[in-house]
């Protein structure tokens, strides 16, 4: 790792806990700004630091915090390029990884996937020292390069001062970092608070060859793969495994799939999916059942065979779902089930919840 200061450039990471910073009265290279978090949320300070930097000629970077295992990878990601998109071809993007599911890698790389096919620019991931070496990255660490968080030493450290900032542990995976977070407790000239303090190791030039935008090669989904697999492209045992993560997938997942996809369901198991709402409604069940190799007339059968036979049929709320809509899957009304269910507001169910809907 270069340690020569021509070779380095110093920054700091800000977001909305930093509002009324001015930019221009601080040193700083770069600025990467907390951008969105979740499916719904933009930092509201986000445009102006983001102005602020670009006005400065500065180079910029834009993050995203995470929430795996509470939405998908999908709906972050469109999140995200809604407010980064202004700025492609201007920041570097990166995904902040410290919260939720940080051992399902899986779930970064579809992130950081979807972020370069829409943007064209490769984001950047960030997480500490500890998950950087307690999971497997092999994947990810392939095609992203890595921003990580490491402190040897909690005292205010001033202007960048890195005498006392030690030197990162050696990571597995990546052959080197490309930015490093050492200290949270940075002070500026021009700011009175503490600031996270990072260094990138490398020049100007290195990083506006990274915030450039360029089409990104198409990239199959983990269906498609799957299919693949079934259809013996991929080999077998170890040699697939090995093939799968060198092309950047994740072999327990696309096993996973292909499981699914070869395992015939018996009309009981199919009933009962059906009755919890995995297959849909209406025309889509059908088509879904039928696309699957089932006879979506001797699944329905059975459905109705096993409500009749039930007093009262129960749902489990999942993620994103109304009561309208739960009531529109079991062909009854929100007022029924505002009435079982003794539910104070039709507006608001809460994930988990157990639900009377028959």
């Amino acid at each position: 790792m270069r340690k020569g200061s021509e070779d380095m450039l110093h920054g700091i990471d800000i977001s909305h806990y930093q509002r009324g910073l001015d930019l221009a009265r601080i040193r700083a290279d770069f600025v990467i700004v907390k951008a969105s978090e979740g499916k719904d949320y933009k930092d509201p300070s986000c445009e102006d630091f983001a102005r602020q930097t670009l006005a400065l000629n500065r180079k910029l970077g834009l993050y995203h915090f995470a929430h795996p295992g509470t939405n998908t990878a999908q709906e972050e990601a469109a999140w995200f390029l809604e407010v980064f998109r202004p700025f492609i071809g201007k920041a570097i993007p990166a995904l902040d990884w410290e919260a939720g599911d940080i051992a399902d890698t899986a779930w970064a790389r579809e992130w950081l996937d979807t972020v370069y096919r829409q943007s064209g620019v490769r984001p950047w991931i960030y997480m500490s020292e500890s998950v950087v070496n307690q999971e497997d990255w092999s994947a990810v660490a392939r095609d992203y390069r890595l921003w990580m968080a490491q402190y040897h030493d909690t005292a205010p450290a001033y202007n960048y001062d890195m005498r006392n900032a030690g030197t990162p542990t050696a990571v597995r995976h990546w052959h080197s970092i490309t930015c490093w977070q050492w200290s949270d407790n940075g002070r500026l000239d021009g700011w009175e608070g503490p600031l996270d303090m990072d260094v990138f190791y490398g020049e100007r030039e290195l990083w506006e060859q990274l915030e450039k935008n360029e089409p990104a090669p198409v990239r199959k989904s983990d269906e498609e793969i799957a299919d693949e697999v079934i259809a013996g492209k991929w080999g077998n045992g170890a040699e697939r495994e090995q093939r799968l993560k060198e092309a950047g997938y994740d072999p327990a997942r696309i096993q996973q799939i292909v499981n699914e996809k070869t395992r015939r369901k018996s009309v009981d198991e199919l009933a009962e999916e059906v009755i919890e709402g995995r297959w849909g409604s209406g025309e889509t069940r059908v088509r879904r059942l039928s696309e699957a190799g089932y006879d979506a007339a001797a699944v329905q059968a059975r459905v109705d065979e096993l409500l009749s036979q039930r007093s009262k049929v129960y749902h489990t709320v999942r993620a994103g779902e109304t009561l309208s809509g739960i009531a529109r899957r079991y062909g009854t009304t929100v007022a029924q089930l505002v009435s079982w269910n003794h539910i104070t507001d039709p507006d608001h169910i809460v994930a988990g919840e157990r639900l009377r809907v028959h």
